[in-house]
């Protein structure tokens, strides 16, 4: 609207106030313009009726853009253009520069070998005007561009998923391979060199189509993936496939594949997987239970499962099922050796799928019950010692146990109460009472022979001392008699568990028994004298 910079306005903005003012200032305005389009096709220039020319083949155009005014030259650029016929839209061919003087601006001659095929439609080029021409369309030229001949060419590859390394022309895949892609690529394109743009590509083995995929744009290519374009090829067999490219309806015929891709489908690798308790009760059934996957392999594995203990068979093998979309076996098992067991599922395989055996999964076994509680207790001689214990069941185990106490002082009684008890699923835990009893009576019985080594020690003193007439020779002997009976009577106090001063130390068994399962503990007893 005019020249220089407002602060008020900022560089860049309308002043409408300005542009309105200066409006009636204007001396000219647009000056029109006029678009030819001339061109030929092997020399001979193209009539303004219809010529017919197959698609791919380079035809010379060049356009001028004169001025219709008197002044100036247009510039910028013109657009070559097909329009109407049977074509599906309007389509853009080339954008070509106009240079020039004197009014009068051109552009090529340029040859151009993409036009469109189709069926009489109008060639024509526009001039979109450059701010002082206004713009312009050409004269039409009407064509036929007939489909060429086109190719199509076969290329298998192997895409390995995580590390996206592409392995040309393999000779083999595993069924349903999760990792390794098998691929085919149907390369189109016509005898010119250009490259369709639409159509598709139906892949086919021995006249049974697999799939249908469409070309994609800008690169001529149909891409089949097995497992992903259609099912899983079958494993065991060799497969031969080939492809038929269906053409555009407009620019490219369609044509068959010039070679076929052979390869082979292995059988498939499964991944075997097995859940197991953290725990189980020692004699006490359990679930074991494995999975099979399959991989992207849409077939469904057969076979059985057996279940391994550190590579032992644990039972029979059980057949695999399909419970939903997962591939399971279940079965119940026995653990008869305490401690830390490596379960294993191994699957048989069958027709479609390899053998398989999983990593081990780590649990242990525990007896089905054991004792917790208070295990050492302290008295004197005479008195009882009373032990609060509780039995629990590990495990899920259920039944009766029955209790046997021994290892305590010679004459004493243990008694378990109550005896016996019963575990179950609502009763997981029993408390126990034990009570050793009679202590002082088992002192007793055992102070007679403690006293013996004294007592037979005095009587060979007084017989040694008799013995002598000498005076001096038997208080001699009397001297080291009663050294020996004292250093002897030191040492008493001694038993079946030892003694430490004046305490005793005993040392009671509890076990606990039902049937073939059996659950141990120590009590401790200290006597003190």
């Amino acid at each position: 609207a005019s020249s220089g910079y407002d602060p008020a306005i900022g560089l860049g903005s309308i002043n409408v106030a300005t542009l309105a003012g200066n409006w009636i200032n204007i001396t000219h305005g647009f000056q029109g313009s006029q678009t030819t389009l001339a061109a030929s096709y092997n020399g001979t220039p193209l009539p303004s009726n219809s010529v017919t020319i197959p698609h791919g083949q380079p035809v010379s155009v060049s356009v001028q853009v004169a001025r219709e005014g008197t002044t100036g030259t247009p510039t910028g650029f013109v657009g070559l253009m097909a329009q109407g016929g049977n074509l599906p839209s309007v389509v853009g061919i080339a954008s070509e520069s106009i240079i020039g003087g004197n009014g009068t601006a051109t552009a090529g001659p340029v040859n151009v070998n993409a036009l469109p095929g189709g069926t009489s439609y109008n060639l024509v080029a526009n001039f979109p005007g450059d701010g002082v021409f206004a713009a312009s369309t050409s004269n039409v030229i009407p064509v036929t561009v007939t489909p060429e001949n086109s190719t199509t060419t076969l290329q298998s590859f192997l895409l390995n998923a995580d590390t996206l390394q592409i392995t040309p022309n393999p000779v083999s895949v595993a069924y349903g391979d999760a990792t390794n892609r098998f691929m085919i690529d149907a390369n189109t394109a016509g005898m010119s060199g250009l490259i369709p743009t639409s159509g598709s590509v139906s892949f086919t083995e021995n006249g049974k189509v697999l799939a249908q995929l469409p070309v994609i744009e800008g690169s001529g290519i149909a891409e089949f993936v097995n497992c992903f374009s259609a099912s899983c090829l079958a494993p065991g067999q060799t497969h031969i496939i080939t492809a038929t490219y269906s053409g555009d309806g407009l620019s490219y015929s369609g044509s068959n594949s010039a070679n076929n891709i052979t390869f082979t489908v292995t059988k498939g690798i499964p991944r075997a997987g097995v859940v197991t308790p953290i725990n189980a009760g020692f004699g006490v059934a359990f679930t074991l239970q494995a999975f099979i996957g399959t991989g992207i392999g849409t077939a469904v594995p057969t076979g059985t499962v057996q279940f391994l203990d550190g590579g032992a068979p644990l039972g029979a093998p059980v057949p695999i099922t399909l419970s939903g979309r997962q591939v399971q076996a279940s079965a119940q098992v026995v653990l008869s050796v305490l401690g830390t067991h490596g379960i294993q599922a191994q699957y048989s395989g069958d027709s479609i799928y390899n053998p398989t055996t999983s990593s081990p999964a780590a649990m242990m076994t525990v007896g089905p019950f054991g004792f917790a509680g208070n295990t050492t207790q302290t008295i004197s001689p005479g008195q009882t010692a009373t032990y609060q214990l509780s039995l629990n069941q590990t495990g899920g185990f259920s039944g009766q146990v029955g209790f046997v106490c021994s290892g305590g002082p010679a004459g004493s009684t243990c008694g378990v109460s109550p005896n016996p008890v019963v575990l179950g699923p609502a009763t997981m835990s029993v408390p126990l009472t034990i009570n050793v009893s009679n202590t002082a009576q088992a002192r007793l019985l055992r102070q007679p022979l403690r006293e013996l080594p004294v007592a037979f020690t005095a009587a060979m003193i007084m017989g040694l001392v008799l013995a002598r007439k000498k005076p001096r020779q038997r208080l001699s002997i009397f001297m080291v008699a009663l050294l020996i009976t004292f250093v002897s009577s030191c040492g008493q106090g001694h038993n079946n568990a030892g003694s430490s001063g004046n305490v005793e130390n005993f040392t009671l068994t509890l076990t606990g028994t039902s049937g073939a399962n059996a659950g141990i503990t120590s009590l401790t007893l200290k006597v003190a004298h």
